[in-house]
């Protein structure tokens, strides 16, 4: 483990040093979905109350005012045993690969910015298979759209997004059917280290 460790230390370092008249952002986010468009106080309640989440990692390499994105996030949803016999458990995900493009280039104090690009999502039934043989419920790619805002604290980020998906695309070649992979509405919040471009 240290060696892993040790290794993602020195290739992030050198690719800070490799992209030094740019960006390099790496951090956690943590997001909702929603199946109609939010307002203030339906994102500030969902987040401040328990529910399922989708949480995970998140990194960018920008050049001036653009860059290219991607993230993988999960969530585990389980039902209790003593409330239904039949004992499930859902493991959701989603990968995103973006284009960014930021208003006032990346290292600016205030980063308003917008993303563009494709997803796959799915999740897959971990307790009783209900679904199909391998118990896949959701399954589906689709365009995704974002804007956020970012504050660039002198190399440590935090900031928020509002993403719209389209409907979820069947992957042809797996034969299984979307389901519904996806919401409409997903509202991130995010934080991570940014190195370069200061």
């Amino acid at each position: 483990m240290k060696r892993v460790l040790v290794f993602f230390c020195v290739a992030f370092v050198m690719a800070a040093a490799a992209f030094a008249d740019g960006q390099v952002r790496l951090g956690l986010e943590v997001a909702k979905d929603f199946d109609y468009r939010p307002d203030f106080a339906a994102v500030t309640n969902s987040f401040s109350s328990p529910g399922s989440y989708m949480a995970g990692l998140f990194w960018e390499v920008i050049f001036d005012h653009l860059g290219l994105a991607g993230n993988y996030m999960v969530s585990y949803d389980s039902t209790d045993a003593a409330i239904l016999p039949d004992f499930t458990a859902n493991l959701g995900w989603q990968g995103d690969l973006l284009l960014t493009f930021h208003l006032f280039g990346g290292g600016a104090f205030l980063d308003p910015f917008a993303e563009m690009g494709v997803g796959c999502a799915g999740s897959v039934n971990l307790g009783a298979v209900n679904y199909t043989e391998l118990g896949i419920q959701a399954l589906g790619i689709y365009p995704t759209f974002n804007l956020g805002l970012a504050i660039d604290l002198s190399g440590f980020l935090v900031g928020a997004k509002v993403g719209y998906r389209l409907s979820s695309i069947d992957i042809p070649v797996t034969g299984f059917q979307t389901l519904s992979a996806v919401a409409p509405f997903q509202v991130t919040l995010f934080g991570g280290v940014a190195l370069g471009g200061h």
